[in-house]
């Protein structure tokens, strides 16, 4: 996050412009993390992701899972100049775990939401 900040004012965006998520350690957090204490809180109902090309199909799966249909979510993919196909392998790999965990949970769902970030995801659960 402080990588990307310290870019974006080296391109003329204002610091006040410019909102961090610092929790998260993986793309659910993130998604999870940017609705719970930026969206919500601001009434924000649209928004701009980006990622690197090789992750946008997990990207798009989790943003939406996460957000759900009250948000208006725009993708943007950056150039990632990695090996495709070491990146697909991974990628596969990674989104098969993800989907096992997320499938079971209603689109947009909160409080299921809630409950698996803080009791189920390894990256989280044990941390509070």
């Amino acid at each position: 996050a402080e990588a990307i900040k310290e870019y974006l004012l080296s391109k003329c965006v204002k610091e006040n412009e410019i909102i961090l998520e610092e929790k998260s350690k993986d793309t659910i957090g993130n998604a999870y993390f940017v609705k719970r204490d930026i969206l919500i809180p601001n009434n924000w109902k649209n928004i701009i992701v980006v990622s690197s090309d090789f992750h946008m199909a997990r990207v798009k799966y989790i943003f939406q899972k996460i957000l759900g249909d009250k948000y208006k979510i725009q993708y943007e993919s950056a150039p990632s100049f990695l090996p495709k196909e070491e990146c697909q392998k991974e990628e596969d790999r990674i989104m098969k775990l993800i989907k096992s965990w997320l499938d079971p949970i209603p689109t947009g769902d909160e409080k299921a939401l809630d409950e698996f970030i803080f009791k189920k995801h390894p990256a989280y659960s044990k941390q509070l």
